[in-house]
């Protein structure tokens, strides 16, 4: 994609941001100025309660996404044990990006992509699982939407 392409793409993408966070903007005003009017006459509480459901039906209307980040993950384990190591890192959601030899320790370099939530405990486990020769570095790498299935189990409480 070309310099300017990705400009192009880039400027499309901001108005339409702007679009989106305008109109959701003038939601907001729109119920708020509603409730005011169903509300003319009460107190100054009914006018707080006005102004959270106002917020909570454009908040609806916009239909949030739940974001989680995810990390970059470098693990280094010796070759016996990376068939354990790549099992365990897609086990825990994981995406294997690269395999590496670090040749002359017979050791294997994985790179892969996780979500921070599911990291809890990795040290424990990459030890456990290569018998305390395996070690890993994990640094932040972007977001991602949480999937369907997870997003429900965190809106449930149960996650």
């Amino acid at each position: 994609m070309s310099e300017e392409v990705a400009m192009k793409k880039d400027d499309i993408i901001k108005n339409v941001r702007a679009s989106a966070i305008e109109d959701l903007c003038k939601d907001i005003d729109d119920k708020f100025e509603e409730k005011i009017e169903q509300l003319k006459n009460e107190t100054e509480i009914a006018f707080k309660i006005a102004g959270a459901m106002a917020l909570q039906e454009a908040i609806k209307r916009a239909k949030p996404i739940l974001l989680e980040p995810i990390m970059k993950v470098e693990i280094i384990v010796p070759d016996s044990f990376m068939g354990e190591a790549t099992g365990d890192i897609s086990s825990r959601r994981g995406q294997i990006m690269s395999i590496n030899d670090r040749s002359p320790m017979n050791l294997k370099v994985i790179d892969a992509r996780v979500p921070l939530s599911e990291m809890f405990g990795y040290a424990t486990s990459v030890r456990s699982l290569t018998e305390g020769r395996g070690t890993f570095n994990m640094e932040f790498d972007h977001y991602e939407p949480v999937p369907n299935n997870i997003a429900e189990l965190i809106k449930e409480g149960k996650k």
